[in-house]
């Protein structure tokens, strides 16, 4: 275990030392600050209660968005760099080299998100906010987010690009976000569409955003992760044997 989480702490010590992580943290508050304070002027002129919803649905777009590129160098850059033989060859197994990269990012994620949470403090002086439902969209966001950050990683350990991975990572994120469109072509009581249904993120983080939490939801997140976490694992176990 104490390797590991000194694996994780190499891993989020290259988000910090690079103006990456402080980029995509300005870009993002940006974009959503921008969004937030548009809904408060429309509620205010509008005098209706204030909700948290459309910020939240908003910050799943970006969360989704930049997902891939966090992940694009998890193993890609090892390997494109050549330090991949050397992490095979140190006394670390695969499962905690898979592991410890999985958790170094989503927690960046999980750090990019804890400033959007002064938004929600901010109108706590001016409205009631329902903090079931902030919270619960939040735990959907990060369920999102841990979805996408699976198969990034995964994908990151078939290319040897990092530009590859994070292009690869951004269309299968956007088609999750968009194969809802597909069901209504195909009939009701349709094994394919019954599937693609539930692997929709966008109904997916419906019943989050009401404040809802449904355990077959977070089975199915927690069986996703396990599915592309084992196959990174094959992968890159692969490797040894070549």
């Amino acid at each position: 275990m104490g390797r590991m989480w000194a694996l994780v702490r190499r891993e989020l010590a290259v988000y910090f030392v690079s103006p990456m992580a402080y980029v995509i943290l300005t870009g993002m508050l940006f974009v959503l600050g921008g969004m937030f304070y548009s809904n408060v002027q429309l509620y205010n002129s509008n005098r209706v209660p204030f909700t948290f919803t459309p910020t939240l649905t908003l910050l799943v777009w970006i969360i989704v968005f930049i997902c891939p590129w966090v992940t694009a160098r998890l193993i890609a850059e090892e390997k494109n760099r050549g330090t991949i033989e050397t992490l095979m060859t140190a006394p670390v197994r695969d499962v905690e080299v898979v592991l410890s990269k999985y958790v170094a990012a989503m927690g960046f994620i999980a750090y990019l998100l804890v400033p959007t949470l002064f938004l929600v403090l901010l109108m706590t002086n001016y409205a009631d906010v329902d903090w079931g439902a902030v919270l619960t969209g939040y735990a959907g966001v990060l369920c999102a987010a841990a979805w996408i950050v699976a198969i990034g990683t995964f994908v990151s350990s078939l290319c040897n690009s990092q530009v590859t991975a994070g292009i690869l990572t951004l269309l299968v994120a956007f088609g999750l976000m968009l194969v809802n469109v597909i069901p209504q072509f195909l009939p009701e009581g349709n094994w394919l569409r019954a599937t693609l249904l539930a692997i929709n993120l966008v109904d997916y983080m419906g019943d989050f955003l009401k404040g809802v939490v449904d355990t077959r939801q977070v089975a199915l997140a927690a069986s996703m992760v396990v599915f592309f976490l084992f196959q990174t694992v094959i992968v890159v176990g692969s490797r040894r044997w070549r």
